[in-house]
């Protein structure tokens, strides 16, 4: 049988006359290489006993015999089923300065064991001869050089999409905010995808996205240094262009507004800012109008691009400065340089106490808990609708440019404000009809009788504007209508009534309520404007103590 390897000894025992090899068949099992002439009494015998002891597996044992005048015997041992190795090698001349070598490799190859002892012949007898042989296993283990690299991986600091709400089809400005602190192992790279809209360049660090569809967008950024990186995603809200409709009437009451104040209507008078609001590029008017009621409407503008934020108006930041924005590039766009002026000429339909108590008599009461409990008929919200004629011209001829005369050119230069300019007056040259609604009427009466939109059970219909929900913003004038310092009376003055609309669409109710004050500044007369909705709390109350400021008045428009 096989045994391991501890140690191997050769022992070379001595014989009287010339042996064979019958050691070498011995109950050991050993083999050896053997010459049988005993004869010859110059000839001697070495006899190996190599005792095994390790873990490895030795089957067959070669040895090296060399000796005094270029003698050489070489042979093996089969040791396959023994636990040492012991033999007889004959023939051996007598003399002095022979060498023996032994080698074994273990059947797996792991261990090589190798031994030699010098020894002498004598003749006709055996020469024991110990062997020390050592055996060396391949080693078990290893080792391995490490040499790591280290490398900082990119990092994403945010997406900047300007703007965050656009309609569909409009371009959004997309910036990648990232950095890699040891710049390496390659340059930045950029790689954008969406949910759905295209790209300008999707490998670009900077591209332009523009939607292909309404809904909300989620906009990826994966950014690499070639080893490793970051990813990023952004939300951006995509609005179909007639979801916008509800927000034309403050776009419209703008026109209006700068019309009167500026003598004219310029989509230039007005910019963007780095917020998304549209703020006006003047600071006061050419007319004797002042510039408060802008401001105080552009207030009402940005605040619907706030409430975006918080979910209440999700469609205000693409359908006002967005939109605004678009109209603007489609304005530069048409090789319009001048735009005419403009003057009131007349009110079509101007809202009377005749026409409060025709309205009144159609609109649906409110029960005690302040539920309206009915519709509103068209034609009572087309009655509450207050229509100019405007006479618009140029100073001299009319300038060579794309739009071919006054009117024509003063539609293209009112674009930009959704729903103002009706369109010319049939029949009549250089004229065009306007439209604008109660709830952002500018005047200020000068007794509390006079307020005719305090008359009995009237409210002005907000939420029925356009279908529910409507909307909920007005002119801070329709909170105080009355101005003490006019002369009249003002006592029992009170905020005018409006409607808004509770739950969602269709399962939620129209109300009425009195319209509140809400201001960014409530300090300051510009930034103030109504609210009509749940009485509101928290920062959006009024502060503690807070006396209502004064109405802007505002003077009647310029007329020719």
């Amino acid at each position: 049988m096989n045994r391991g390897i501890r140690g191997w000894a050769v022992v070379l025992v001595a014989m009287t006359g010339v042996l064979g090899g019958a050691a070498c068949s011995s109950s050991h099992g050993a083999g050896a290489s053997t010459d049988t002439d005993d004869r010859d009494e110059n000839v001697g015998t070495l006899g190996i006993d190599l005792t095994l002891a390790s873990g490895a597996v030795i089957n067959t044992v070669s040895y090296v015999i060399t000796g005094p005048g270029g003698f050489t015997k070489t042979g093996s041992f089969d040791v396959s089923q023994s636990s040492k190795i012991q033999g007889l090698i004959a023939g051996l001349p007598s003399g002095d300065g022979y060498s023996i070598s032994l080698t074994a490799n273990s059947t797996d190859g792991a261990t090589k064991c190798a031994g030699s002892a010098s020894f002498k012949v004598t003749a006709r007898a055996t020469t024991p001869v110990a062997v020390a042989i050592r055996c060396h296993q391949a080693p078990g283990t290893g080792s391995v050089l490490v040499n790591g690299t280290v490398n900082i991986c990119a990092a994403v600091d945010g997406i900047s999409a300007n703007p965050s709400q656009a309609l569909v089809g409009a371009p959004i400005s997309l910036e990648a905010l990232a950095h890699d602190s040891d710049a390496s192992p390659k340059p930045l790279s950029y790689a954008w995808s969406a949910s759905s809209g295209s790209f300008s360049d999707p490998s670009a660090k900077n591209p332009i996205f523009k939607c292909s569809t309404a809904g909300t967008v989620t906009v990826n950024l994966t950014v690499s240094d070639g080893d490793c990186g970051d990813k990023a995603s952004v939300d951006i809200e995509c609005a179909a262009v007639d979801k916008c409709a509800a927000y034309n009437v403050y776009m419209a009451d703008l026109g209006e507004l700068t019309a009167n104040c500026r003598g004219r209507i310029d989509p230039r008078d007005f910019s963007i800012d780095r917020l998304g609001n549209l703020v006006p590029n003047f600071d006061t008017c050419v007319t004797k109008a002042p510039i408060t009621p802008i401001l105080q409407h552009l207030s009402i503008q940005n605040k619907l691009q706030l409430e975006q934020k918080a979910g209440r108006e999700p469609l205000a930041r693409a359908c006002i400065g967005t939109r605004f924005a678009q109209a603007l590039d489609k304005f530069s766009s048409r090789g319009v340089q001048t735009c005419p002026t403009w003057s009131l000429d007349h009110v079509v339909n101007p809202i009377t106490d005749e026409v409060i108590k025709q309205v009144t008599a159609e609109l649906p009461q409110a029960n005690s808990d302040g539920v309206l409990m009915g519709d509103v008929p068209q034609d009572v919200i087309d009655a509450l609708k207050i229509k100019h004629v405007y006479n618009v011209s140029f100073n001299g001829p009319a300038p060579s440019q794309q739009c071919k005369d006054a009117t024509d050119c003063a539609q293209a230069c009112a674009e930009a404000f959704s729903g103002f300019v009706m369109g010319p007056v049939p029949g009549a040259v250089g004229q065009v009809l306007t439209d604008t609604t109660s709830w952002l009427d500018t005047t200020v009466f000068v007794d509390v009788s006079t307020d005719k939109y305090l008359r009995g059970t009237f409210f002005h219909t907000m939420s029925y504007y356009l279908g529910a929900p409507g909307v909920q913003h007005g002119d801070y004038n329709r909170y105080v209508s009355c101005d003490p310092a006019s002369g009249g009376t003002c006592d029992g003055s009170a905020p005018e009534s409006c409607s808004y609309y509770v739950g969602n669409v269709p399962n939620g109710f129209h109300k009425k309520t009195q319209l509140q004050p809400h201001c960014t500044d409530w300090t300051n007369i510009n930034t103030c404007t109504t609210f009509c909705g749940d009485v509101q709390t928290g920062a959006d109350a009024p502060p503690m103590g807070w006396v209502p400021l004064p109405p802007a008045i505002t003077p009647p428009p310029p007329t020719p």
